[in-house]
């Protein structure tokens, strides 16, 4: 199974954010509501051992830890 998306970052502007909501997704309090929550996400994925590969790109790579991802959450792109 192969999933592309196409697109752009039009929607994930400061003009569409919600009410209330913070910059960085573990500092939110809609993150639990979020349909577009990157701890999630990203997260849910290391925590369940399933996509870990897909979490290390936003580790450059490195191992997809909870540590790791939550760093880079915290402070990446």
């Amino acid at each position: 199974l192969r999933l592309s998306s196409f697109g752009s970052l039009f929607h994930f502007t400061p003009a569409n954010k919600p009410p209330g909501a913070a910059s960085r997704c573990l500092d939110c309090a809609e993150e639990p509501t979020c349909p577009y929550s990157a701890v999630r996400m990203y997260l849910g994925a290391v925590r369940s051992g399933k996509g870990v590969s897909w979490a290390r790109k936003i580790v450059g790579g490195a191992e997809a830890t909870e540590a790791s991802v939550t760093e880079a959450l915290r402070h990446g792109p």
